[in-house]
């Protein structure tokens, strides 16, 4: 169906680069990016396209101009090479790549960027454009309106800013707002729109041209903030989007009190620094999903300190209330540096917001180790998608992937699954794939130093089995070649589904480590060892089950007092997410403009989920509960409360009479050696670290083994003692 498009730009941010920076960088230095076509369009048709040149305008002669006509802007044009990634504002995001030698052309794209929007409304489109031959962008954003209400199609818009002086109007000093949403109600209707990055915001709707309408700030996300807003409804005459007049505009001073924030952008590169120069050269490599803490030392300036992670080129950006200055710090996350094994002497950066007269980004120059000794941080997790029963047909992601910095080369990836249940082959999307048993493998080869994957895969449930039963799938995902993996710690993935669990798409489920399983021990679900330090997995879904996409949803999470708070970590997402850090061990989840999509109209979209760890407190004694529930809000409306997890500390091992005080082992902890002693003559044992993976084996004869740990990183360990007659788990500390 053929739909009325109107077209508004409003230039949300620009990134001007500093001539500091562009000093630095060689080739075509991206400093900006312009929209040509910024009139409104009367174009009827729910697809719309874009293009590019670089420098100046682009002839269409001949061909049909695109909807979005873009234009790159740089320094020292050159022939080059560059991607752009576009947020459509729908819960689509696109990537693309080209290159050209010429300016002022049409850039070819093969296919030509297009996007069909499924339903009416406004939408910001995100567009990112990258030169990764010298690290230099540009980045707008767009308010683009898609409707089909013919002549009763009416347009609006405002601004809204934190009022700092009082006087009601926006002036110098005043601070615009980002993301505040507005609501406009039309004959009963309500319709939404979001500021941009300038505080900016644009709503169509269905009404009468001379008639009223209301609008106002949403009064939960005014409370959320803080702020205070009175009056806050406003009345409006509608006037017709295509009657050749100016829009009604409603323009919102907000009291935003002690915490007026700063909407500026902060972006930046975290990358391996081969040759230890502290800057980003051709062909060093960039690290993706490194958490960089940004914050700001002026009290009252908003959150305590916001954490984002890089994409695949090493790139991250930031947007919002974090300082009442032009300029924050940023460090990367020293014991995510620590767990990589890299190093960074000089890991406190000065960064200077995009909006600032003279930005800056911050380049992270990470000490890697260099050359061919790069390693690579692969990772993986199985996450449920939809309720589990007997007799039915399960649904599980399984994820996998590499944050770099090194390529990978060869890998193995396995799925393990219970006993009993089948796998149902024509699921499995990822070929080359053996199962042996209840294990599936695949042996795979990825020439990238970054990337993300995932597989929807089914299983048959079959009947009669007891509610409550308790059914693990697990994943492992370990280098083949001759590439080290940065982190051993994120390397397994586990889930427990408890058979005749009803389904909640928002929930929160806990992992412990695989030992737990793999060992066989009889203990339910929640018990952990109190003997053990355990690193736990949380997993939060969510889905966004209305009938309109969710522009922004974010996630409260307090962790519990018995878990160590400054061990947490990120270990992958299904979309883009910043974490805040709010104190006292209160995280937000942020995702802004999400856009994720409504399940009556795309049910494989409409979910989400993130999956961190975490590690409990040395020493939580017996009887110690970890206890963790989420809220899930999306958009401004009341949260959606997920069920609790529960872990218990319990003394698991050593308890069974027959097998009690048959071994010792000493020193613990240890730094290069520990012995093994029983009154049992031979033996045989091997070495595990906490997801249960072996790390090493051997005998004991005359009831003694000496055991050397000095090639062990810092930790906790387990040690398997297996004889005629006795199976023993004792655990021991490396320092």
């Amino acid at each position: 169906m053929k739909k009325n498009l109107l077209f508004t730009l409003i230039c949300g941010f620009c990134l001007l680069s500093t001539s500091f920076y562009q000093a630095q960088v060689a080739g075509y230095a991206l400093t900006g990016l312009n929209q040509t076509n910024t009139s409104s369009t009367l174009s009827c048709d729910s697809t719309i396209t874009m293009s590019f040149s670089a420098q100046t305008t682009a002839s269409f002669a001949g061909t049909v101009p695109a909807d979005i006509q873009n234009v790159i802007i740089g320094n020292n044009f050159a022939p080059f090479q560059f991607q752009v990634s576009i947020n459509w504002g729908d819960g689509a995001t696109t990537t693309h790549g080209a290159g050209t030698g010429t300016s002022g052309t049409l850039i070819n794209f093969n296919p030509p960027i297009s996007h069909t929007y499924l339903s009416s409304g406004t939408f910001p489109i995100s567009i990112t454009v990258y030169n990764p031959a010298n690290q230099t962008f540009a980045i707008d954003t767009i308010n683009y309106t898609i409707g089909c209400q013919g002549n009763n199609y009416m347009c609006m818009g405002g601004q809204v800013f934190c009022d700092t002086d009082g006087n009601g109007q926006y002036n110098a000093g005043d601070i615009p707002i980002i993301n505040a949403p507005v609501n406009l109600v039309s004959n009963g209707i309500t319709y939404t729109g979001y500021t941009n990055n300038t505080g900016f915001y644009t709503i169509s709707y269905s009404g009468t041209a001379g008639q009223p309408s209301t609008v106002s700030v949403n009064a939960n996300w005014l409370s959320a903030s803080g702020y205070t807003l009175n009056p806050n409804l406003q009345t409006i005459i509608n006037v017709g989007c295509n009657l050749g007049i100016p829009p009604a505009v409603s323009n919102f001073a907000i009291n935003c009190g002690n915490n007026p924030g700063n909407t500026n952008c902060y972006a930046g590169f975290v990358f391996c620094d081969a040759n230890g120069n502290g800057s980003m050269d051709p062909n060093e490599s960039p690290i993706s999903g490194a958490p960089v803490l940004l914050y700001s030392q002026n009290a009252g300036g908003g959150p305590l300190n916001v954490t984002v992670y890089t994409d695949t080129n090493g790139f991250f950006i930031y947007c919002g209330p974090i300082s009442n200055t032009n300029y924050i710090f940023g460090v990367i996350n020293q014991q995510w540096l620590t767990y990589n094994g890299y190093t960074m002497p000089n890991n406190i950066i000065t960064l200077v917001g995009i909006n600032s007269p003279t930005p800056n980004p911050g380049f992270f120059a990470v000490n890697c180790g260099g050359g061919a000794n790069l390693c690579a941080d692969l990772w993986s997790t199985v996450t449920p998608w939809i309720g589990y029963y007997q007799n039915t047909t399960a649904y599980f992601h399984l994820n996998w992937g590499s944050y770099g910095p090194g390529p990978v080369g060869p890998y193995t990836l396995t799925l393990t699954y219970p006993a009993g249940v089948t796998v149902n082959s024509g699921s499995i999307a990822n070929p080359g794939y053996v199962i042996t048993g209840n294990t599936i493998t695949w042996n795979l080869n990825s020439a990238s130093a970054s990337f993300s994957s995932t597989d929807l895969i089914t299983f048959n449930v079959p009947a009669g089995i007891a509610n409550g039963t308790q059914h693990f799938f697990t994943s492992t995902i370990t280098p083949a070649g001759n590439i080290v993996d940065c982190s051993n710690l994120n390397n397994n993935g586990s889930l427990l589904q408890i058979v005749g669990n009803s389904y909640d798409p928002n929930d929160k489920v806990v992992g412990r480590p695989d030992i737990y399983e793999t060992m066989g021990f009889p203990v339910t679900s929640e018990q952990i060892e109190v003997n053990i330090t355990d690193v736990l997995t949380y997993t939060v879904q969510f889905q966004n089950t209305g009938t309109a996409p969710a522009q922004n949803i974010y996630i409260l999470d307090t962790l519990d007092a018995n878990l160590n708070w400054s061990t947490f970590s990120l270990v992958e997402s299904s979309h883009n997410m910043q974490v805040v850090n709010m104190g006292n061990g209160v995280l937000k989840f942020e995702y802004p403009n999400i856009w994720l999509a409504d399940s009556t109209t795309n049910e494989p979209a409409s979910h989400g989920h993130l999956v961190y760890r975490i590690e409990e407190n040395f020493g939580n004694p017996v009887g110690s509960t970890i206890e963790n529930t989420a809220y899930i809000y999306f958009d401004w409306n009341a949260p959606i409360i997920t069920n609790t997890t529960y872990n218990v500390n319990t003394m698991l091992w050593g308890i069974d009479e027959s097998s009690m005080n048959q071994f010792k082992l000493y020193p613990n902890p240890s730094a290069d050696n520990i012995s093994i002693t029983g009154n049992i003559t031979n033996f045989a044992y091997k070495i595990m670290d906490m997801s249960g993976r072996e790390l090493g084996s051997g005998q004991g004869n005359n009831g003694l083994a000496k055991i050397a740990i000095d090639q062990l990183t810092n930790g906790h360990y387990l040690v398997q003692i297996v004889s005629e007659n006795s199976n023993e788990t004792l655990s021991f500390i490396k320092q």
